[in-house]
């Protein structure tokens, strides 16, 4: 039963993580009229910073090396393709 759920979060983590950032990114363009240096550091934290954050604590954390490296390759295509759809349905 646990290999099981293990198995479960690891897919939900590569496919939601990117989800979150393209959230928050599609969020920041939208609520942010002016973007300024100081916003534009902020969106890069929280966009980007916070989910390689979370990657790298997945990899130690549950010892899963192939997971943690799966989602650092698959991120940011997944991301693209979420904003992309978020955009379109937003606008």
């Amino acid at each position: 039963m646990k290999e099981k759920w293990h198995v479960v979060l690891s897919h939900a983590i590569i496919l939601l993580l990117p989800l979150l950032s393209a959230l928050i990114y599609i969020a920041y363009v939208f609520i942010v009229s002016a973007p300024t240096i100081e916003s534009e550091i902020v969106r890069r934290i929280a966009v980007l910073g916070v989910p390689t954050a979370l990657i790298i604590y997945y990899g130690y954390a549950r010892a899963d090396k192939i997971v943690a490296t799966l989602l650092g390759i698959l991120f940011f295509p997944i991301f693209r393709v979420y904003t992309d759809i978020l955009y379109e349905v937003v606008v």
